[in-house]
């Protein structure tokens, strides 16, 4: 099939809809049902699965030529090319900042998770703030703030103490 189209409903009751118009409408370039399909659509889908100057000689639509005409000045373009190659190489150079990042983030998290676990075994014990932070050579603000968040959490929760800790920006997290 050339085209499927989704709407809205419910995974676990499919007659219930949401009925919000929304519509999402995917296309297959390598369809094999052309009826109710115009002339120029199979065309461009031609057109798009093989961006050929022999393709392109062949079809009748003037906007599927004129695209091809298009494209064939961008590949043919050395100002374009490099343009063109200088935006890839920013893009993969922000992808591997942005897993870089996204790592050390999760570094953090786990660094942070361990303390947060650590904390609450020693609070449990009824160690200080002072106490716990000498026996983790941390800093006691630091120490303090992960006892506060505890204490709020008063059920020693420490999913939701990391969340807190982590939605604070705490540890540079």
């Amino acid at each position: 099939m050339y085209r499927y189209t989704f709407e809205e409903r419910c995974v676990e009751v499919p007659e219930l809809r949401l009925d919000d118009g929304a519509r999402r409408i995917f296309i297959n370039t390598k369809g094999k049902n052309p009826e109710g399909f115009t002339e120029e659509f199979l065309e461009l889908m031609e057109y798009i699965n093989h961006t050929t100057d022999e393709v392109a000689e062949k079809v009748k639509s003037e906007k599927i030529k004129k695209i091809h005409d298009r494209v064939r000045t961008v590949k043919e373009s050395e100002k374009v090319g490099v343009k063109l190659m200088q935006k890839w190489e920013e893009l993969a150079y922000a992808r591997e900042e942005g897993e870089l990042e996204g790592e050390k983030k999760g570094e953090r998290k786990g660094e942070l998770v361990l303390l947060v676990s650590q904390v609450c075994r020693k609070m449990k014990r009824g160690l200080t703030p002072e106490t716990i932070a000498d026996q983790l050579e941390r800093e006691l603000p630091e120490i303090k703030r992960i006892c506060d968040v505890i204490e709020d959490t008063a059920d020693y929760d420490e999913k939701k103490i990391v969340e807190k800790l982590m939605e604070e920006r705490m540890c540079s997290c």
